[in-house]
């Protein structure tokens, strides 16, 4: 076999070399601490890695997005059989999927570059140079070193890979010239299998169609027989997610739009602040500045009309100048508006609508792709209207190409650097965004951890002084938990106050802090706040602007059962229980707690019924949930069995 010319191996050799340096950029960060809602996300699987349930359990059991994300959890349960359960492991998973990403955001770039036909004859080179700089973009750092974003990174990747699949199939049905029904079913069911995966990921995957019909509306533009019925394949695919959007906002608007009650901005100022949001996004990264970056954003200003502020219309009419530009320049630049419009769309679900947080960089992991294959056509078109370059110029671009790699790869390490570290990471978030509010709750979080408790206060303080005291009855909260710990003389006036003034519909900052106050008391920190706090509970949860079948309802109702039956008051904890219970979806901890309620007052009827529906919703995969449930048996007796479920001992909903 004749062997293929140095040339044609010196690109493959250079995304190695890109892969090898992603690597040791990356490499210091991996042992950086859980962030966020790391931990909320990862029960499940410290659940798995002490024994207590199957791989399924955490696969089966995640609840951060309605799909419930089971091929991301799936690749995180193999990280921690890998390597045990840790920050380490996860993110060295995360690494080793982004730098196989990155190789598909090479390929996905060669096949769109190499049918343009201004860039065609270097299709090569150039994919591997977005390749290597999409790897080693600073803005990926809080996607790779944010553990639970390992969600993102899969559902990319399956993005890359139905990308791939669907040009390689169309570039099949253009080389026939002709367009089967055979062909174009095996080109349907790859999008329809690609998208169910890719979103089964994380739910941006469902874009795939959109995406597609970019690729039909720039790189397959030409008028073929296959054309049309492509185009129709794809936003067919399109349109039947479009359509399940609007029955769910038909049906259920709250289960979309709910989530604005719990935001300081409308839906209305969402839509308008995205628009500047994204040509930020595309600042961080292009020219990424590092104490800027992070995931620290909620101090951003919130446009509330299209001149307050007055970039808001500038940066509207920008979009639309450029998005207008790429479609208007398809033909004389492919690789331009191919990625303009892939930038776009990706963006199209998480900075659109839907009630999220208005600024995260992990949002950028996919659409950044489109931001380097913009930038190239852009490039190209500027290099063919100059002067003939000279042959100085020509041997100094490859010089130049790897000045713009080094300085990347430079600015990604030193990211990489804080995050690895937790005291590096706090103190660049408190120099670079200290009048964010978010910033003092994290801060607070990591003082709270450490056992730092004057610093914890001080933080409350700041938080306080950011928020005008908004929120003042939520860190109240955190300042009994904190004497609590400290063993200090409570404020009990505190408390009354903090009864009147809590929010309605609480966030997270405010669940965790009567999650973590009745979780103290119940465990012998302040005794004889158990029946207060528990009041204070009920009355909450009584007054909550939201259903009882939320989960800070009848979260708050679990808990003054349980601080209930800390003062054996079994006359108060077990209807809260068993209302908390079913409000809940038959939650298989409360279950159990039910039945040891039940035991603690012998009452084995009420025993018998709660086990005998503890026992239809516990999942095989919990062994934890399946060896209590054994035990309760074994101490009931085999006599027992039988009864339609536990009672509810209050009013119905």
């Amino acid at each position: 076999m004749t062997p293929r010319p140095p040339s044609d191996r010196m690109p493959a050799a250079a995304l190695v070399a890109g892969v090898i340096a992603t690597a040791l950029a990356y490499w210091i960060g991996l042992g950086g601490p859980f962030l966020l809602d790391d931990p909320e996300n990862f029960v499940q699987l410290a659940r798995y890695a002490r024994g207590e349930v199957t791989w399924l359990g955490p696969v089966m059991s995640n609840g951060s997005g309605p799909l419930g994300r089971p091929l991301s959890m799936a690749s995180l349960v193999a990280s921690v059989w890998a390597g045990g359960f840790g920050p380490w492991p996860i993110k060295a998973g995360n690494l080793f999927l982004h730098v196989s990403t990155g190789a598909l955001v090479g390929w996905l770039a060669l096949l769109i570059v190499r049918r343009d036909p201004q860039l065609a004859g270097r299709a090569g080179w150039i994919a591997v140079l977005v390749a290597i700089v999409w790897l080693l973009l600073p803005i990926h750092v809080s996607t790779v070193l944010y553990a639970v974003q390992r969600m993102t990174i899969v559902a990319g990747l399956l993005t890359l890979v139905g990308l791939i699949g669907y040009m390689t199939l169309r570039e099949r049905l253009d080389r026939s010239g002709t367009s089967t029904g055979r062909s174009l079913g095996w080109l349907a069911l790859w999008l329809g299998v690609a998208t169910a995966l890719a979103g089964h990921a994380k739910e941006n995957g469902l874009l795939l169609p959109l995406l597609c019909a970019v690729l039909e509306l720039t790189v397959f533009r030409t008028r073929t027989p296959a054309r049309r019925a492509a185009l129709a394949i794809v936003v067919a695919g399109a349109a039947v997610g479009l359509v399940g959007l609007i029955a769910v906002l038909w049906k259920a608007p709250d289960a979309l739009l709910g989530g604005y009650g719990l935001r300081d901005f409308t839906l209305a100022e969402r839509l308008l602040t995205q628009p500047r949001i994204l040509w930020d996004y595309v600042r961080s990264i292009l020219v990424p500045h590092g104490p800027r970056m992070g995931l620290i954003h909620d101090d951003i200003a919130v446009s509330r009309s299209l001149l307050s502020p007055w970039t808001t219309s500038l940066a509207i009419a920008g979009w639309i100048a450029v998005v207008a530009l790429a479609i208007a320049a398809a033909r004389r630049s492919l690789t331009f508006s191919t990625g303009v419009l892939l930038f776009v769309a990706g963006h199209a679900m998480e900075s659109t609508f839907l009630p999220l947080e208005l600024y995260f960089e992990h949002r950028n992991y996919l659409p950044s792709v489109g931001v380097l294959l913009a930038l190239t056509g852009l490039v190209a078109a500027i290099g063919r209207r100059l002067p003939p370059a000279s042959r100085t110029f020509h041997a100094l671009r490859p010089v130049l190409a790897g000045v713009v790699i080094g300085v990347y790869a430079f600015a990604l390490h030193a990211r990489a650097t804080v995050w690895g570290d937790a005291e590096l990471l706090a103190m660049q978030t408190t120099l670079h965004r200290a009048e964010s509010p978010r910033t003092q709750t994290m801060l607070f979080g990591f003082a709270l951890e450490a056992g730092a408790f004057d610093i914890a206060r001080e933080d409350l303080d700041r938080y306080d002084a950011l928020t005008d005291g908004h929120d003042r009855a939520v860190t109240d909260l955190w300042r009994l938990h904190l004497d609590c710990l400290e063993s200090r003389p409570l404020d009990v006036r505190r408390l009354d106050a903090t009864r009147v003034d809590l929010p309605l519909q609480p966030g997270p900052f405010a669940l965790k802090a009567a999650i973590r106050l009745a979780e103290t008391v119940e465990a012998g920190g302040c005794p004889d706040m158990a029946d207060p706090i528990g009041a204070l509970l009920i009355e909450w949860s009584q007054r909550l602007e939201v259903p009882p079948t939320a989960h800070a309802s009848w979260r708050f109702r679990y808990l003054a059962a349980r601080l209930a039956a800390t003062r054996e008051d079994w006359a108060e904890a077990i209807p809260l229980a068993i209302s908390a219970w079913e409000d809940s979806g038959w939650n298989n901890g409360i279950g159990v707690f039910v039945v040891q309620l039940a035991n603690s007052v012998d009452d084995r009827a009420l025993a018998a019924a709660a086990l005998r529906q503890l026992e239809i919703h516990a999942p095989s995969w919990d062994l934890q949930l399946r060896d209590a449930i054994a035990a309760f048996r074994a101490y009931l007796g085999e006599s027992v069995r039988g009864g339609s479920g536990p009672q509810r001992q209050e009013p119905g909903r």
